[in-house]
């Protein structure tokens, strides 16, 4: 079975290298046990929305996880410069779709993008506050 190469990014700023299985029924069971929930959502990312994909938990915010993951919800405005919500809990990152509409790995200058995304909110450069504030 081929695999893919993704990112698990978690609320307190762990961040691991993760392979899921490629077939989609395999790959949904697989985020669901990840990122500990029935429904995952995804949010295309990049400027045409093919260059990544975050995927969630559908209801995170409506189950009142116990915090904003800050790293994923700078990572997506860093990715698209834009946001229209936070994002709570677990949230991993696969790569864009082919032209077949299945999900691909992430390449490495996406995993090098991503880990310099949560290294610059790690040292305090790009935080959370400054989004709330563009959102509220």
């Amino acid at each position: 079975m081929n695999e893919l190469r993704g990112l698990v990014v978690t609320p307190d700023g762990a961040v691991k290298e993760q392979r899921f299985p490629a077939t989609s029924d395999h790959l949904l069971e697989a985020l669901s046990a990840v990122i500990n929930c029935d429904n995952v959502d995804v949010v295309r990312l990049g400027p045409e929305g093919n260059s990544a994909a975050m995927y969630v938990d559908e209801n995170g915010m409506n189950i009142d996880l116990p915090m904003v993951n800050e790293y994923a919800t700078i990572l997506v405005y860093g990715l698209n410069l834009r946001l229209n919500q936070f994002y709570y809990g677990t949230a991993v990152f696969l790569g864009g779709v082919d032209d077949g509409g299945d999900d691909t790995s992430l390449s490495d200058e996406s995993v090098e993008r991503i880990r310099d995304l949560m290294d610059r909110v790690k040292r305090g450069e790009i935080n959370i506050d400054a989004l709330k504030r563009g959102l509220g």
